[in-house]
């Protein structure tokens, strides 16, 4: 299926935000999708957790520049532990 113009718009900014630029906009999808139920936790290098909802699910973002799926493992479980 082809994507839309909107779509294509959409993804490209999404694309080039970066870093705390990145974690606000996450950040207000979550507030925008949660609303109340959403608790943002304040970046500090914590390499973890995001966010938490409805006080029992744990968000963790993590969007790197260069997709290598060893390293998202990695990651993955260091956060998880």
């Amino acid at each position: 299926m082809m994507e839309s113009i909107l779509e294509y718009q959409i993804r490209t900014a999404i694309e080039k935000l970066k870093n705390e630029n990145f974690q606000s906009f996450i950040e207000y999808l979550f507030l925008m999708t949660h609303s109340d139920k959403f608790i943002c936790v304040k970046p500090k290098h914590d390499d973890g957790c995001d966010g938490i909802i409805n006080n029992e699910k744990i968000i963790a973002i993590y969007a790197p520049e260069n997709h290598d799926l060893r390293l998202f493992k990695s990651k993955v479980n260091s956060d998880y532990t």
